[in-house]
């Protein structure tokens, strides 16, 4: 049976590369074993051809930003739907997102849940 999380409790709007979760509010996913999770882009701002990065990052702590490595990434184009699935071994005990790259847009805005199961 699949538990709906949710990693962006409302939308959020990004203006620029390098934006990131917040490090405090990561979620704790650690008894689950499998992970799908829809990014859903809710609108695209800005110039032709727009583009941008975005990662869903895992780690262990919440004490620093070393040590978090990128589980999934995804190319984010236009206003679409996106799915990434994470099974046990491609993530750890929290995730998070981030943007790393960002081009040809002056602002994105999406949201980020899914369903996650244990075996």
């Amino acid at each position: 049976m699949g538990q709906l999380i949710t990693l962006t409790p409302a939308p959020v709007r990004i203006t620029g590369a390098g934006s990131y979760q917040n490090i405090f509010s990561p979620t704790d996913v650690s008894k689950f074993d499998e992970l799908y999770l829809l990014v859903q882009v809710l609108s695209v701002e800005g110039f032709v051809g727009p583009s941008c990065t975005l990662n869903l990052l895992t780690g262990m702590q919440v004490d620093t930003d070393d040590g978090w490595v990128t589980a999934s990434s995804v190319s984010i184009s236009g206003v679409q739907s996106t799915g990434m699935q994470l099974v046990k071994g491609n993530f750890l005990e929290l995730v998070r997102w981030n943007i790393s790259s960002f081009s040809g847009l002056t602002a994105f805005t999406f949201w980020m849940g899914g369903v996650a199961r244990t075996y």
